[in-house]
C-alpha cells in the first residue's frame, strides 16, 4: 500500500474507533466526558493554493495536498459560561516530483524532494453567549480568546541539470531550509445551530497574530543564511453539518475548512532576493467529539 494512503487511514481508523468508544461510554452511563468536560479529534485533508513552483532559483515546494489533524481537550467550570480548552494542530507533507520543463529557451531536467510540517498549540479561554429569548434552545456561541504557538518547517533539495547548445552540463543542487516559531494573542467564535431532531449546522472560526523569528538557510556551492524577527499571520475557518445521536455524550461532524498562514515563511524569488510564501489549506473535514454537547 502507498506509503500517503496508508498515513492518511490513521486518522479516520482512530475518529471510529473514538466514536464506538464514546457510544459505549454513553450507554454505560459513564459520565467520564459530559457538559462539563469535551474532547475531539479531527481529521482534515487538505489541497493547498497557490502555483507551484520549482525552478533555478524561485522555490516554492508546494505539496499538491497534506495530512492535518487536530485534539481538542476541552473543561466548562461548575454551573459557569467560562470554559478552558487545549487545542493541538499537526499538519505534515511530502513530495517527490520529477520535472522537465524550460526557461530562457534552456531545457531543464530536475528532482525536487520536498518535506513540510507545522504545529500548533492553544490555550484558551471561552465564555458562552447567549441570544436572549429570540433564539433560548436553537443556538449556541462561545467566545475564545488564548494564546497561540506555531512553528513552521520546509526543506527541500532540489537536484538537476540543464542545456547550453543542445549539451547537458555538469548537474547542480540546491538546499534550502526555511523555520519559523512564534507566539501570539488569538481570538475566534464557536456557533452551533439546531435544524431540528439530531442535527445542527456549526460555523467556527479565528484569527491570530504571532510574533516570532524567521530563518532560511541555502547551500548552492556555498552556505548563506538570514534570520529575521517578523509577525505573522493566521486565519481558519470552518462550516459543516453535525449529527448528535439521542441519549449520547458524542457528535460527529463534517464540513469543509480553510486554515491560512501569511508572512511564515521564506524562499528565493530571484537570485539573492528573498521574499515571503504563504500556505492556505482547504478541504473537508472530518469531526468526533465526546462531551461538552
Amino acid at each position: 500500500m502507498n506509503k500517503t494512503i496508508h498515513k492518511s487511514l490513521i486518522a479516520p481508523v482512530l475518529l471510529v474507533s473514538i466514536t464506538g468508544l464514546g457510544a459505549a461510554s454513553a450507554e454505560a452511563g459513564n459520565p467520564a466526558f459530559r457538559e462539563n468536560l469535551w474532547f475531539s479529534a479531527e481529521f482534515f485533508r487538505p489541497q493547498i493554493a497557490g502555483k507551484r513552483r520549482s525552478t533555478f532559483w524561485a522555490w516554492d515546494s508546494r505539496p499538491a495536498s497534506a495530512f492535518n489533524g487536530t485534539l481538542v481537550l476541552g473543561y466548562r467550570l461548575p454551573d459557569s459560561p467560562w470554559s478552558l480548552a487545549f487545542r493541538y494542530n499537526r499538519e505534515t507533507s511530502k513530495t517527490d516530483r520529477h520535472l522537465d520543463f524550460s526557461t530562457t529557451g534552456r531545457a531543464y531536467r530536475a528532482y525536487d524532494a520536498s518535506k513540510e510540517s507545522h504545529d500548533v498549540l492553544d490555550f484558551e479561554i471561552g465564555r458562552d453567549i447567549g441570544l436572549g429569548h429570540a433564539l433560548p434552545d436553537k443556538a449556541k456561541i462561545r467566545a475564545k480568546m488564548g494564546i497561540r504557538f506555531a512553528r513552521f518547517s520546509a526543506t527541500s533539495r532540489f537536484t538537476g541539470h540543464y542545456t547550453s547548445y543542445g549539451v547537458w552540463l555538469t548537474p547542480y543542487d540546491f538546499d534550502r531550509r526555511s523555520r519559523f516559531k512564534g507566539i501570539g494573542p488569538s481570538i475566534g467564535l464557536e456557533t452551533r445551530i439546531r435544524l431540528g431532531g439530531s442535527l445542527s449546522v456549526d460555523f467556527e472560526g479565528s484569527a491570530a497574530a504571532l510574533y516570532g523569528r524567521q530563518s532560511y538557510k541555502t547551500y548552492f556551492w556555498s552556505s548563506t543564511s538570514t534570520r529575521k524577527k517578523t509577525i505573522a499571520m493566521n486565519l481558519t475557518g470552518a462550516l459543516g453539518i453535525s449529527y448528535k445521536p439521542p441519549g449520547s455524550n458524542f457528535r460527529i461532524s463534517a464540513g469543509y475548512k480553510a486554515d491560512a498562514w501569511f508572512n511564515a515563511m521564506r524562499a528565493e524569488k530571484s537570485p539573492g532576493q528573498e521574499g515571503r510564501f504563504d500556505r492556505i489549506y482547504h478541504g473537508p473535514f472530518l469531526r468526533m467529539k465526546i462531551g461538552g454537547n
